[in-house]
């Protein structure tokens, strides 16, 4: 087994990513219906999960702004209001990879797949705006304060 202190690294590290790419598109996030349907049934690799999940950024972003996305206690997005078919299916397609990014560190340091997606929720819910919508861990959604 791996170092177990390297998980938490590893996710922050893909999540600070992520994070940074949010900033970087920030201001190309002002349409919601950006092309950002990249589909991910099974990805290979870590690598190629991260930049998939790194092109829908701008789209989740402005629908998380918009109190129409939120984040699960389980690091999932739910989606909270009325979106097109479109941004729909980029929501499904950024669970799965979520998933299958989990899946992946689980096995490869020999953790469960819960407490890896718990520990990856967290973090999300870190770097998340303020005023996003984020499920506590009664199942309550609550917006995130500052």
């Amino acid at each position: 087994m791996k170092n177990k202190y390297m998980i938490p690294h590893l996710i922050l590290t893909a999540i600070a990513s992520l994070g940074m790419a949010m900033i970087v598109h920030a201001d190309e996030s002002t349409n919601p219906n950006l092309d950002t349907t990249t589909e991910s049934v099974s990805a290979p690799d870590t690598g190629a999960l991260l930049n998939s999940m790194e092109e829908r950024v701008p789209m989740i972003s402005l629908l998380q702004e918009q109190g129409l996305v939120g984040i699960g206690n389980d690091g999932q997005l739910s989606i909270r209001g009325s979106i097109s078919e479109q941004q729909t299916k980029a929501i499904r397609a950024e669970n799965n990879d979520r998933k299958a990014y989990c899946e992946i560190l689980a096995k490869e340091y020999g953790e469960s797949f819960k407490k890896i997606q718990k520990e990856f929720a967290a973090e999300k819910i870190k770097i998340a705006s303020p005023g996003t919508f984020i499920e506590d861990e009664d199942g309550d959604w609550v917006k995130k304060g500052n």
